[in-house]
């Protein structure tokens, strides 16, 4: 840990100091005042306090050597924060589940004799992450309702865990839950799982001591080899925070006292606190924690259960949320859409002829107002300012008329022929002549009946016959559907059909089978327009 830590205030730690009983009349202002107590002070580093027989004593560090007679502060001693001491028999795999908490050390020590040290479920995860493999602590978590996924919450609480995504995440929390389920069917049954985890009858929820814990190697009937001791203040290194409130035992009260305070070597030399060989010794200088309901595994298990459940329903709120508000802006582009296609269609409304009513002899009839013919004037190939090409509607070109277009082109170099109509008069009964005596008001609609409605009727027909354009692209040419094969429909026709469809189904089936393309009835005016061409003289597709 490269940057200071910060602790909570040191006044909070008194409170549980039992003064009369633990201190053993350790003025308790020495304490405040970063100095150890004098009956401490000249105790010779590597030799044991008296009543404390340490097992791990021959690996003490060397106390540091100084040159002069200046002696830092707590403040001077704690500022920087030791690197972090070698990874030691940490399994490691290609699995990245296993991968998880690989970097922190086991920390399989073995405590000094000395009195009880009361740990919290979040002192034991936060300070020795490792410890949950043991069988003793093992047993503890899952009798007192311990979870993978209350246990992973624990530790990202209060330490840097460095997992940066949702898969990170999620493999962590699958890691604990194989390792406990690992473990148990190792050393308690092998087909255990946690859904037939019961606590044994009589368990008591409110044991918190590790004074006798033993690592899992003497528990598994393996040889044990103590690990050198450490500065005190290395087991806070990852840690995001020290637990606070009920989340703190005896561990965590010494390892904060340890980070802010220090002790004389026989020199009178400021050296670190070590752990494990001086924790009663600190706790004994501070007192021990005075166990409560809320210190107790049950308790701050079941609070932790409480604060992932209030989490949980926030974030499937701020899902539903989101979901909805995606819901809504979909839905709004959809009606954005609609409203533009609406838009379009009314800017593009085709203009549908309307029909009169005229009444006959034999009944009312529906019929179409026959207009006058246009006049055409020639002028260079083109009508009224507009080309020939732009005259009548055109609907949207086939494949196989996109595939003819190259071609086609070709033949206005030929030119177009000019043709002149001549057309008969128009019959009278469709033209309006007002009366000598019109005014500036249309004479009123009156239903009109001819004296000779056979005669009438034939004039119509005479008239439309004679006025007949011949424009083929707005009309349909045959009841057949444009996408038909003009091959299948060439049996429609008799031999001597001149009509343009006739023409361009024969040919088509004279063309024979293609793999490339298939003329449809609607490529009927562009083969005629061909055919007309290779008659004039074109040699090019036909």
């Amino acid at each position: 840990m490269t940057q200071p830590f910060h602790c909570p205030d040191f006044n909070m730690l008194l409170e549980h100091n039992n003064r009369d009983n633990i201190t053993a009349g350790n003025n308790p202002a020495t304490v405040l005042e970063n100095t150890i107590d004098p009956s401490l002070e000249y105790i010779p580093r590597g030799l044991p306090f008296a009543g404390y027989e340490s097992q791990n004593r021959h690996n003490q560090v060397p106390a540091p050597q100084t040159t002069d007679n200046h002696r830092p502060t707590a403040h001077e001693a704690s500022r920087s924060m030791p690197a972090p001491p070698p990874v030691r028999n940490v399994p490691q795999s290609g699995n990245p589940r296993s991968q998880f908490l690989s970097g922190i050390p086991l920390h399989d020590y073995m405590f000094p004799q000395g009195g009880l040290i009361n740990a919290t479920v979040v002192d034991i995860i936060v300070i020795f992450p490792q410890w949950f493999r043991n069988p003793y602590i093992l047993e503890r978590f899952l009798n007192n309702g311990i979870t993978a996924n209350i246990q992973f919450v624990i530790l990202d609480e209060y330490r840097h865990l460095g997992l940066t995504s949702v898969e990170q995440l999620e493999r962590a929390r699958d890691h604990l839950s194989d390792t406990y389920r690992k473990q148990m069917r190792k050393y308690l049954d092998s087909k255990w799982t946690k859904q037939t985890h019961r606590a044994p009858y009589g368990w008591n929820t409110q044991t918190m001591s590790i004074h006798d814990f033993k690592p899992e190697s003497m528990v598994s009937g393996g040889p044990y080899e103590a690990p050198p001791s450490i500065p005190f203040k290395d087991l806070a290194i990852g840690l995001k925070k020290l637990p606070v409130g009920s989340d703190a035992g005896d561990l965590t009260r010494a390892l904060d006292y340890a980070m802010q305070n220090y002790k004389l070597d026989e020199h009178g030399h400021p050296v670190d606190f070590v752990f494990p060989d001086d924790i009663h010794l600190i706790l004994d200088a501070i007192g021990r924690t005075v166990v409560t309901a809320g210190n107790a595994d049950v308790s701050i298990i079941i609070r932790y259960h409480n604060i992932i459940r209030e989490h949980e329903a926030v974030r499937r709120k701020k899902l539903a949320e989101d979901r909805r508000q995606t819901a809504d802006e979909r839905r709004q582009q959809e009606l954005a859409v609609e409203a533009a296609n609406q838009s379009m269609n009314q800017d593009h409304e085709h203009q549908i002829p309307t029909q009169q009513s005229s009444l006959y002899g034999y009944g009312q009839m529906d019929w179409q107002v026959p207009q006058p013919a246009p006049q055409h004037y020639q002028s260079d190939g083109e009508y009224g300012g507009m080309s020939s090409t732009g005259m009548g509607f055109h609907p949207p070109r086939t494949y196989s008329q996109d595939a003819a277009a190259a071609v086609a082109s070709r033949l206005t170099s030929y030119g177009t022929p000019q043709t002149t109509t001549s057309l008969p008069p128009i019959p009278s009964i469709c033209v309006f002549s007002p009366s000598d005596d019109d005014t500036s008001q249309p004479p009123p609609q009156q239903s009109w009946q001819p004296q000779d409605p056979v005669a009438a009727q034939q004039q119509i027909e005479d008239w439309v016959a004679a006025n007949k354009t011949f424009d083929l692209n707005g009309v349909p040419q045959c009841s057949m559907h444009p996408a038909m094969l003009l091959r299948e429909c060439a049996d429609r026709f008799a031999a001597d059909d001149t009509s343009d469809i006739a023409r361009a189904a024969r040919w088509a089936v004279a063309l024979g089978d293609s793999d490339v393309l298939e003329w449809t009835v609607g490529d009927a005016e562009m083969i005629v327009g061909l055919l007309d061409a290779a008659a004039n003289g074109f040699e090019g597709f036909i």
